[in-house]
């Protein structure tokens, strides 16, 4: 072998699954399912709390479709084009007071809003705060775990104002001329108890005016994971909470075989196949041929009579 040989490795193209971002990029026809949606999240009229999800097996490019349907909204014009809310439950190493942390991302958008609703988002860390005790009474899941006293001190409020500061948020948000979208993906990547929390979040806070929930995920493993953790019938319970599912559509066939072509051309794309051909039998030793590239290991055993070790 020539130690003084070039080597040469081959440039391949490996994909990953990053979901993709533009409906220009789409590759399996989703594009006008996700322009339905984002219609329907425009165009639903009053929208209380709506709750809409999409569901589909893992790997089948939910990701994508939200992602194109937030693409969508952003067409819309000012007036009529919802706020996004992206609320990752991954983000949060406490999963025991994500109603805390979605009303505190809920509180960050409407800041930015007209007078109507920074005042909603002024009277949020009040519910936040009274609502958490509330439940964690209820349930005995502590939602916010600080001692009742000292939350009653703080707030200024009895556990009977929480109503009151409820209707008042919802009143501000009512009259805020605004839309908002809150779009929770990979519910289906949580454990059972933390794919509960989140449904108990969303059951919870799900009915303030003009605010439309899209949720994403594989409904079979959801179903399953609340029928374990809250031992009942986890597909009667989504049933209570999704007003409108959407079925991810199936992908015809000619697309995903259009589809496997495309990856494969990207895979070798730039790669001089010739050369790489070269650099294994001439520069590259093997362990199973005695560290010796198969070039190598031909001529120095061309006698062996077994013509099968001789084949490179």
């Amino acid at each position: 072998m020539d130690k003084n040989a070039p080597t040469y490795e081959p440039t391949i193209h490996i994909g990953s699954d990053i979901p993709k971002a533009d409906p220009s990029s789409d590759e399996f026809g989703y594009a006008p399912f996700a322009k339905l949606i984002a219609l329907s999240v425009v165009k639903t009229p009053s929208p209380q709390g709506l709750v809409m999800a999409i569901h589909g097996q893992w790997g089948l490019g939910k990701s994508s479709l939200l992602n194109f349907v937030k693409h969508y909204l952003k067409d819309e014009p000012k007036d009529s084009r919802p706020v996004v809310i992206d609320f990752n439950p991954w983000w949060f190493e406490d999963k025991n007071q994500l109603a805390a942390q979605f009303l505190a991302q809920f509180k960050t958008k409407l800041k930015l809003e007209n007078e109507y609703l920074r005042k909603a988002g002024d009277m949020m860390a009040d519910y936040s705060g009274a609502l958490g005790k509330a439940v964690a009474v209820g349930t005995g899941i502590p939602w916010i775990d600080v001692p009742v006293g000292l939350l009653l001190k703080l707030f200024k409020r009895t556990p009977k104002d929480v109503p009151k500061l409820k209707a008042e948020i919802s009143k501000a948000l009512q009259n805020g001329g605004r839309r908002f979208l809150v779009v929770i993906d990979d519910i289906d990547r949580l454990t059972p108890v933390e794919i509960r929390e989140v449904f108990k979040v969303v059951k919870a806070l799900a009915d303030f005016p003009n605010v439309v929930y899209l949720l994403s995920f594989d409904r079979a493993v959801v179903a399953n994971a609340l029928s374990t953790s809250l031992s009942l019938d986890g597909e009667a319970y989504l049933e209570k909470i999704i007003q409108v599912p959407f079925v991810l559509p199936a992908i015809a066939l000619e697309k995903l075989q259009r589809k496997l072509s495309s990856d494969l051309d990207k895979l070798i794309e730039g790669a001089d196949i010739e050369a790489w051909r070269c650099h294994y039998n001439t520069v590259r030793p093997h362990s199973s041929l005695a560290y010796l590239t198969p070039h190598e290991f031909k001529q120095q055993y061309h006698s062996i009579p077994n013509p099968a070790v001789l084949q490179e």
